[in-house]
């Protein structure tokens, strides 16, 4: 994965 988890769980925030 060349994003972290934290990073796509934020960017699932910013997403929502």
């Amino acid at each position: 994965k060349s994003l972290p988890d934290d990073l796509l769980r934020v960017t699932r925030n910013w997403i929502c």
